[in-house]
């Protein structure tokens, strides 16, 4: 009887150790599913393809692996990772943009070989980003075929129309990429998808900055610090912010230095002949700077006025200046002589790290005017043509 029970006791003690064990390993398993992300490649333009996994650093694309597809063009990817982050996937030319999600797999298929088809099943932040990224390529393409036309017709007699008509249309493209970041950002605000997006750039501009969306970029920073604490890609962002922040500040300090009255800041500059500007050699004289591109889709806008100004003005103490932010040194020749821009002209060819931007508060304010006075002191900042001309016409002459 003792026995009995002896072996009775060993029998539910061992049982009550297996069923420990059991759930302790069910629950070990759980915890790693948790701390891996797969990625499930189904692209069908890819059989027997070699994929390379890359990490996307702050700073740096660092590749991890190489994996082949099998005939069917599928592989699995699997991230053991604890926090989220951002990989890219490469097959061939392509790029694959992925999203890491702890938990989660992501299904990315595709039948085409230039993945404009690619969806993504299995991942809301991914599938989000991908709509994304889909719908702003379509955009994208549009602007590379346009300039592609107007590098094509800069020889023809009727460039200064295809010019404007493409401008105009770039300015169209430009404002839709734009709604569709920002609605993108908003409807995304815990996601790191949010800083590819960004920092999206409309050809050379940037689709956001700092001093015309700070509310927002500000939210997406506390809310990804919320979310992903010490994240190595938030962390950046933070940073950068703070610097940026600080240079908001500095603008702001700037543009107090540029009130009327203040001693205008020396420009030095290449002209289209290459002789060097100084605009301190103008002293004694009145002068408008007018600051613009041949790239903005209304830039012909002034020119009327322009025109009107030069002719008027000319016969008297006074000089008027063209500065532009083209990048490209003959589409601003090209500019400059289609439309008989016979006052000085200059040339940056820095946009948009030009110093002159941050020199005279111009960010993406184009065109913008100053009307500098026979001291070299500011007399005001203008936002048209227009409106330079009423003040001009204010003047003793």
């Amino acid at each position: 009887m003792t026995r009995l029970r002896f072996s009775l006791k060993f029998r539910l003690f061992t049982g009550l150790i297996l069923t420990l064990l059991i759930l302790n390993g069910c629950k070990s398993r759980d915890n790693t599913s948790d701390k891996v992300f797969k990625i499930d490649i189904r692209l069908n333009a890819y059989p027997d393809a070699q994929l390379i996994l890359n990490e996307v650093q702050p700073e740096a694309i660092v590749p991890l692996d190489t994996i082949n597809t099998d005939v069917a063009g599928k592989a699995l990817i699997t991230i053991d990772n604890t926090e989220a982050g951002i990989y890219m996937v490469s097959v061939g030319k392509k790029r694959i943009i992925v999203l890491s999600v702890p938990g989660e797999t992501a299904v990315f298929k595709a039948d085409r070989e230039d993945l404009t088809d690619l969806i993504v099943e299995g991942s809301v932040q991914n599938t989000n980003l991908q709509l994304y990224h889909s719908a702003f390529e379509v955009m994208r393409r549009e602007v590379d075929s346009l300039s592609i036309c107007l590098d094509r017709s800069k020889d023809r007699a009727d460039y200064p129309a295809v010019r404007d008509s493409v401008g105009m249309r770039y300015a169209t493209i430009f404002d839709a990429q734009q709604k569709l970041t920002i609605d993108y950002l908003k409807s995304n605000l815990t996601s790191l998808g949010t800083l590819i997006a960004l920092n999206q750039k409309s050809g050379p501009r940037p689709l956001l900055t700092v001093n015309d969306h700070f509310g927002l970029i500000v939210e997406i920073d506390s809310n990804l610090r919320k979310h992903h604490g010490n994240n190595i890609h938030v962390a950046y962002l933070h940073k950068n912010l703070a610097e940026q922040v600080a240079r908001y500040k500095e603008a702001n300090a700037m543009e107090s230095r540029l009130q009327p009255g203040n001693p205008a800041p020396e420009i030095v500059i290449s002209g289209h002949e290459d002789e060097n500007f100084r605009l301190s050699e103008l002293k004694g004289k009145v002068v408008v700077l007018h600051f613009w591109a041949s790239w903005l889709a209304n830039y012909r806008r002034d020119f009327n006025t322009l025109h009107l100004i030069a002719n008027r003005y000319g016969r008297y103490n006074f000089d008027m200046v063209s500065i532009s932010f083209d990048n490209k040194r003959f589409q601003w020749m090209q500019a400059i002589q289609s439309d008989f821009m016979q006052w000085t002209q200059v040339c940056d060819l820095l946009y948009p790290s030009s110093p002159l931007q941050k020199l005279y508060a111009i960010g993406d304010n184009l065109p913008t005017y100053y009307i500098i006075d026979r001291n070299g002191l500011i007399q005001g900042r203008y936002n048209s043509a227009d409106d330079v001309l009423i003040e001009l016409k204010k003047m003793e002459w």
